[in-house]
């Protein structure tokens, strides 16, 4: 598992050198991410219905010992599932949920996501695409 999640985090790093964009969640005005954190989709590009999406949070957030924080994503009634945050070493902190939305068999469309970081008791709603395979 390890192993998996290190070459996930090498992979986001060749992305941020590259330019090559990352998938990007619309959002309403009302869905938005709170200040000190960030989302990012994968695959990279759009995402597709019949992809296996995973899901990278960071935080800056001051004020929180994120060593200590676990991000829950749920759709509808259904967990997505957690990941607790990891030092980056540069003064943010990242979760990565690995290939934990199956969107197999979900029809293109907008979906809402929420996520919640517990012990903090912060939570969020963000709008996702699900674009044509």
């Amino acid at each position: 598992m390890r192993t998996l999640t290190w070459l996930l985090f090498l992979g986001l790093l060749f992305q941020n050198w590259s330019g090559f964009p990352a998938a990007q969640a619309s959002q309403q005005a009302a869905c938005s991410v709170p200040s000190g954190f960030s989302v990012r989709f994968h695959p990279d590009d759009e995402l597709r219905a019949g992809d296996m999406v995973s899901i990278e949070v960071s935080a800056t957030r001051r004020g929180i010992d994120f060593s200590k924080q676990t991000v829950y994503v749920d759709w509808k009634t259904q967990s997505l599932g957690k990941a607790g945050f990891g030092n980056t070493g540069n003064g943010s902190f990242n979760a990565i949920l690995q290939w934990v939305w199956d969107t197999k068999g979900l029809s293109p469309g907008i979906y809402q996501l929420t996520f919640t970081i517990q012990p903090a008791g912060i939570t969020w709603t963000q709008t996702v695409t699900l674009n044509d395979p």
